[in-house]
């Protein structure tokens, strides 16, 4: 058996070492004593335990710094101003964006009370007071509240406002107010009314509808003029509203109404469809143009189609036609050469007699102007010319006679007499020019 003394004396120094905070110590004893090497086991034990739990502190301890340090880099780093106010109402802590939005520096509000730190309006501190009451005293906070803040250098600034309960239990610490400058949303919200309202106001003096469609092609909005409450297409319009934009137009139409509006939305390109519908045994047509329209960010928010009344255009134009087509077969079947010039002294249309009398097809002599007529001499080109300047300039021009020279050489003698033709500004747009084939009278 060994020294029971020593071995006692090394329990003694081991556990004065510890005390010392020296954890490297390990108990070896030299004996036989169970009851000795029991005390040097259970304390062999205690020490790896202790070690074990300074260790885990110290992970933890690590883990709560690094927790500490996101969280402050997220407080400081917010955009919105936060705000750490104690149940009596003071200020304990505040971030660095009250700065950049209010123009406060942190500072200048730690410490003083939230209703006397001359931050949020007069008007609205009773009602700040109020719901900060509730809060604290029945650990109810209102979920979000608008109201108007004062930054340092007198600026009046409309802020939504959070407040989160911090405590544990039933014990109220404080509150965390989260205030975000929604000043421009307002400012944008109230600009977007207006110009609403314009819009509505424009499109009640026209004839038209604007209709707004989301990109699943669901009509969201409408404007219409007075004019439209009585139309038959447009009389049930309001039923419209959150269904598919093709409920909205004739089966005949509405596939190709759809594929275009998902062009439109996708390319950005404009496009246009004139489509019929018949309403009261008439048939009527309704030109719709499709625009994309973007969101804030510049993404595809959906489509404008902007729906006009062409019924009296589309019947003018049928009738423009038939008139056309009548005055055409005179101009066709006169029996002197026609040649009409525009207001530059090109030609943009000539009969059949004069093309039969030259010689020339009609698309050789369309687009030529004065110094490239193929059918006049170098002198008969400054003559006409002369001529032509003469009737733009308002003077009466006497018909006059001016040699022709056919595809084939012969050479002819034609009697000109031009006739303006005028817009309703009184200037000239077009020259209709009569030829007579008068060589035999030469």
């Amino acid at each position: 058996m060994g020294n029971s003394s020593s071995d006692y004396q090394k329990i003694l120094d081991a556990l004065t070492r510890v005390a010392n905070g020296d954890l490297t110590t390990e108990l070896v004893l030299q004996t036989n004593d169970p009851d000795l090497n029991a005390i040097a086991r259970s304390f062999n034990k205690m020490i790896h335990n202790l070690k074990s739990s300074i260790s885990e502190l110290r992970d933890s301890t690590r883990q709560s710094e690094i927790v500490v340090r996101r969280l402050k880099k997220i407080f400081d780093g917010s955009r919105d101003v936060i705000i750490f106010i104690n149940k009596y109402g003071t200020i304990v802590d505040i971030n660095k964006s009250v700065k950049d939005i209010l123009g406060y520096d942190p500072d200048d509000l730690i410490g003083k009370h939230f209703a006397k730190a001359g931050v949020v309006s007069e008007e609205e501190i009773p009602k700040l007071l109020e719901r900060f009451d509730i809060a604290i005293k029945k650990g109810v906070g209102k979920e979000l509240m608008e109201l108007r803040f004062n930054t340092k250098d007198g600026e009046n600034l409309c802020m939504e406002v959070s407040m989160k309960l911090v405590g544990s239990g039933e014990e109220i610490e404080g509150v965390i107010a989260v205030l975000r400058d929604i000043t421009k949303h307002i400012q944008a919200d109230a600009k977007l009314k207006e110009e609403k309202e314009k819009l509505r106001s424009i499109v009640s003096s026209i004839e038209d509808v604007i209709l707004i469609v989301d990109e699943d092609l669901r009509l969201i909005e409408y404007y219409k003029s007075l004019a439209c409450e009585e139309s038959i297409i447009f009389a049930t319009l309001e039923g419209y509203v959150g269904k598919s934009i093709k409920n909205f137009f004739p089966r005949t139409i509405a596939m190709e109404i759809e594929k275009t509006i998902q062009y439109c939305m996708r390319t950005g390109q404009t496009q246009q469809i004139d489509y019929p519908v018949m309403a009261q045994k008439k048939m009527l047509w309704f030109t719709a143009r499709i625009a994309r329209l973007l969101d804030s960010q510049g993404n595809t928010s959906g489509a404008s189609i902007l729906i006009h009344d062409i019924t009296q255009h589309v019947d003018m134009e049928k009738a423009l036609e038939q008139s056309e087509g009548k005055y055409r077969g005179i101009f066709e079947q006169s029996p002197q050469g026609l040649i009409i010039l525009d207001a530059e002294g090109r030609i943009t249309d000539v009969n059949k007699k004069i093309c039969e009398w030259l010689g020339y097809k009609r698309e050789e002599m369309i687009g030529k102007d004065h110094i490239m007529y193929p059918f006049l001499t170098k002198s008969g080109k400054i003559m006409a010319m002369r001529k032509f300047v003469q009737r733009l300039s308002g003077k009466f021009v006497q018909p006059y006679e001016l040699e022709f020279v056919s595809k084939d050489g012969t050479t002819y003698v034609g009697e000109i007499d031009a006739r303006p033709i005028k817009n309703e500004e009184g200037n000239i747009e077009l020259i209709v020019v009569m030829v007579t084939d008068v060589t035999k009278r030469r």
